[in-house]
């Protein structure tokens, strides 16, 4: 069960940019953080080379969530340009970002859940009783998300739960309004018709084959923005990561079989030729 939290994780592993540590001390007041493991870092390219930042994990704190950037550091204690809402004590998990903040990571993964709709969805099902002479059913309780609340399959389903498709000729959803499903060829009084459609999937619904998709689209978006205040040799790097990360959405889409194979191919191709970077030699 994917969350933001195991899927920033995960988005922080695969760019190289992956970090939780645990403080080994009190703060002396609430611009601190002081890890023992810290020292292992080098002082100036945590501050200098990289815009770092440190965002508080453990939950039960005033500060949990909270993210700041650091300011100095001298061996195992972080000095925050701003101050998180209270000290940060011994015990406290945290992770560091470099290359792009927590928040950055955050709203690349939110904002490619929902663009890769529908490349990953949820199938949903609405059922509708037939009412004699009926022929115009509102499906605005479904929540489909296709083009005007479209459901993809109309099943009639008899007693036993077995379904029959019902061809495209026997319905249509009402030119110019939404959430309006039409039969053209009125099925029995009293009979159950099943709807099939889609939804923006949840990242509660992911997975593992999903998430690896959206980690890259994810990656791909972040370098394309670019690294966060980076100087010009990482960010010269963000280049090459941006084409790497593109290959290797266009591979996961051809490979996922969930797409539909003319989709696979389609979106594989058009995302390889709308980046003229990646096909130069």
């Amino acid at each position: 069960m994917a969350t933001v939290t195991t899927m920033r994780d995960r988005l922080s592993e695969e760019i190289g940019d992956y970090f939780k540590g645990t403080t080994s001390s009190d703060g002396a007041d609430g611009y601190q953080l002081i890890d023992s493991e810290l020292a292992k870092h080098d002082d100036d390219e945590l501050i200098d080379k990289y815009n770092s930042s440190f965002k508080i994990e453990t939950v039960a704190l005033t500060a949990s969530g909270e993210e700041n950037w650091a300011v100095s550091k001298s061996g195992t204690t972080v000095t925050m340009r701003g101050l998180y809402s209270g000290i940060i004590p011994n015990n406290t998990v945290y992770s560091m970002h470099r290359l792009f903040s927590a928040a950055q990571k955050d709203r690349a993964i939110e904002r490619m859940r929902k663009s890769i709709f529908p490349t990953i969805f949820l199938e949903a099902q609405y059922e509708i009783t037939i009412v004699a002479d009926q022929y115009t059913y509102d499906l605005s309780s479904a929540s489909f998300e296709d083009p005007n609340g479209a459901p993809r399959d109309v099943l009639l389903v008899d007693s036993q739960d077995t379904e029959e498709t019902l061809p495209l000729t026997n319905w249509q959803i009402v030119p110019g309004q939404t959430n309006k499903l039409k039969f053209n060829s009125l099925p029995a009084a009293g009979r159950t018709v099943r709807l099939i459609g889609i939804q923006t999937q949840t990242l509660v619904n992911y997975d593992d084959q999903d998430e690896e998709l959206l980690v890259a689209f994810a990656a791909r978006s972040l370098f394309n923005e670019g690294v966060q205040a980076a100087p010009g040799d990482v960010a010269g790097r963000s280049g090459s990561a941006r084409d790497y990360w593109t290959g290797e959405v266009a591979r996961l889409i051809r490979s996922n079989k969930k797409i539909p194979p003319a989709i696979r191919e389609q979106l594989g191709y058009e995302l390889i030729s709308s980046d003229q970077s990646f096909l130069a030699p």
